[in-house]
């Protein structure tokens, strides 16, 4: 997997999708989290299937999504999308993002965090702020919905 494409390869991919490019709210979520011992490797699974690894660095987070699975997240980014609601739960913040519909054969690409992603047909291609990045079609619409504004 020494081929991934690059954020940039994969900011071109997105303009390129024909489909019309959708404004999403995130839904309001009460997540489980916690905090990451040093150098913990994370492998996020949904369905059975491994979307991407991290290693988290001591006082990341660790994020159990609406699948079960876990991803690591920046103490930053944390700030930014959530809100601490105790030692145990967050919530998710309001935040809009940009996205498409892929349609095509399989592409690996190195996710904003420096790990390979897989975007697979059908998936969501994300374009939050300068970062891309896949949510499985299956998982999409239970964190976020359409807006008729943006």
């Amino acid at each position: 997997m020494n081929n991934a494409l690059s954020q940039e390869d994969i900011r071109k991919i997105y303009e390129e999708i024909k489909n019309d490019e959708k404004t999403y709210k995130k839904k309001p979520l009460k997540l489980k989290y916690r905090i990451a011992k040093k150098n913990e490797k994370i492998i996020t699974v949904i369905n059975g299937v491994k979307e991407t690894e991290n290693t988290a660095n001591e006082g990341s987070y660790i994020i159990s999504g609406v699948e079960c699975e876990e991803y690591v997240l920046s103490q930053d980014v944390v700030s930014d999308r959530y809100d601490i609601i105790d030692d145990e739960y967050l919530s998710t913040k309001e935040i809009k993002i940009k996205a498409k519909v892929y349609s095509g054969e399989d592409l690996i690409f190195k996710a904003s965090w420096n790990e390979n992603m897989i975007l697979r047909d059908g998936d969501f291609l994300v374009k939050n702020k300068n970062e891309f990045y896949r949510i499985d079609k299956n998982v999409f619409f239970k964190l976020y919905e359409a807006v008729c504004w943006t």
